[in-house]
């Protein structure tokens, strides 16, 4: 277990829809980070979709104050809409520990937090959250 408080002892994100479009995993001392927002370009073309490194530590402190703003601990641990189906082929899993905080949760076809059939207002902040952190890697 790591000595240094703003690290996690868990985090994995994946967001998918056909491919994986991004995903974020902490294996300690590094995170491994991919963001293919382009769904029309071959993500094997380049390597510069894909990083590995070390946030800084204020990075990982704005990262969990944002979590904590959205309130992603209080998210349910499934989210699948049963309606019409807008979004259909989207995947997403999250698993964090961090300190006292856990949060584990899936989706499918679905965000939350009120299981809509298109991603929230706050999903997409907690994908801005994970994408500025994964940016932030040197």
């Amino acid at each position: 277990m790591n000595n240094k408080l703003y690290l996690p002892q868990k985090l994995d994100f994946s967001f998918n829809r056909l491919n994986p479009i991004i995903y974020l995993k902490w294996i300690e001392p590094n995170i491994y980070y991919f963001n293919n927002c382009s769904l029309f370009k071959n993500i094997f073309d380049n390597d510069s979709h894909f990083k590995i490194g070390r946030p800084a530590e204020i990075d990982w402190v704005e990262f969990w104050q944002h979590l904590d703003r959205l309130n992603i601990w209080d998210w349910d641990s499934e989210y699948n809409y049963r309606g019409l189906r807008f979004y259909e082929g989207s995947n997403w899993h999250l698993y964090i520990v961090h300190q006292n905080k856990t949060i584990k949760t899936v989706g499918s076809n679905s965000f939350p937090p009120g299981a809509l059939n298109q991603p929230s207002e706050i999903f997409i902040e907690f994908l801005n959250a994970v994408i500025k952190l994964g940016n932030s890697i040197t």
